[in-house]
């Protein structure tokens, strides 16, 4: 869910003490001790809680800079966290506040092993057609170059929607090799170019990069991927929301976590690197889904596969990298193995 509204949570009743630090200990709740000068906290797309006791006798209905949410500590039914956590959930999205998810110590992995992305890009020892002819629709490979290929995307919320990954097992597009960036524009450029003739729309790349050092928990599959998209440009509201800034290098963000966003190949780089700025899961999905007007929840790949769309893109694809449509010859010997694959999975 994207906060729209600037908020104060007031909890109230008997248990603030014992219940404040687990409601506090949310991704998106700041505690604060006064009800003075939060705009810092509404910046960076959090919303910030305080306990009545702190108030100091200023009177609920007082008009603060935002809306006022009064929470009665008596409404959870334990102290157990997980429960708080759902109450706790349920009650800010009956008020349309994301209070994100309980913060949790480090369970990503950073590494190749398991990794669902290198399953794909090392092919499993077969060769790219051979592989495709194989896998699951969802996992085939649509374009390979020299060290990236490009996949369909995972739950795609609409036509064309695409990753770019890198075959080895990198984090970040920021941490790739300084001499890769040439081959990677020219994907950029060419699956720009094939979306722009099968829809006639803008399309977008989107990035959550993940730092060295960094697992995103539960946020991501952390190994570099870049979402592409039709249709799907940032407002100017939601780049302020995200206190997003244009940057001139990708590189200059290889040591930390990272948001970015591009509209066209060639378009101005825009990115939210500061780590205490609280970005909604799956975020450039649910802007999309809610500029869209899609069910609640769909944004959600991992509870919404949109497999059907999916097998829709797959085939559109397909029927437009086999026809007589202008594509360089780049572009033509990067899909070849999955032209040909194609055309024999779906003559059955």
């Amino acid at each position: 869910m994207i906060t729209r509204r600037k908020t104060l949570i007031i909890l109230s009743g008997n248990r603030q003490d014992a219940l404040m630090p687990l409601l506090a200990n949310h991704e998106a709740i700041v505690e604060v001790s006064s009800p003075d000068n939060l705009s810092p906290i509404w910046k960076k797309n959090k919303t910030p809680i305080i306990r009545m006791s702190a108030l100091a006798g200023l009177p609920v209905d007082k008009t603060f800079a935002g809306d006022v949410l009064i929470l009665n500590s008596e409404m959870f039914s334990s102290t157990f966290q997980p429960d708080v956590t759902e109450e706790f959930t349920s009650f800010c999205y009956n008020y349309s506040v994301e209070p994100g998810e309980f913060k949790i110590p480090n369970t990503a992995n950073n590494s190749s092993d398991g990794c669902l992305f290198c399953n794909i890009t090392h092919h499993n020892g077969l060769t790219t057609e051979e592989y495709n002819l194989r896998s699951k629709v969802v996992d085939m490979i649509i374009y390979e170059s020299e060290h990236f290929v490009v996949v369909p995307g995972l739950g795609p919320l609409a036509s064309g929607y695409l990753m770019i990954m890198t075959k080895p097992h990198y984090l970040s597009l920021a941490q790739i090799p300084e001499e890769w960036y040439d081959e990677y524009h020219e994907i950029e450029q060419d699956i720009e170019y094939i979306l722009k003739k099968m829809y006639h729309k803008d399309v977008c790349f989107y990035e959550h990069g993940t730092g060295p050092n960094g697992a995103v928990g539960l946020k991501s599959i952390v190994h570099m991927h870049v979402h592409v998209m039709i249709d799907a440009p940032l407002s100017d509201m939601y780049k302020n929301m995200f206190c997003m800034h244009p940057l001139d290098n990708i590189k200059k963000l290889s040591p930390i976590s990272y948001f970015t966003y591009k509209q066209h190949s060639d378009g101005e780089l825009w990115v939210t690197d500061d780590p205490d700025v609280y970005l909604q899961r799956q975020v450039h999905r649910q802007v999309y889904a809610e500029e869209h007007n899609l069910a609640k929840g769909q944004f959600n790949w991992r509870k919404v596969p949109f497999d059907d769309m999916t097998l829709t893109n797959v085939w559109q694809l397909y029927l437009f990298l086999s026809s007589d449509a202008p594509i360089s010859e780049r572009i033509k010997e990067r899909t070849n193995s999955f032209v040909i694959a194609s055309a024999e999975r779906f003559k059955k």
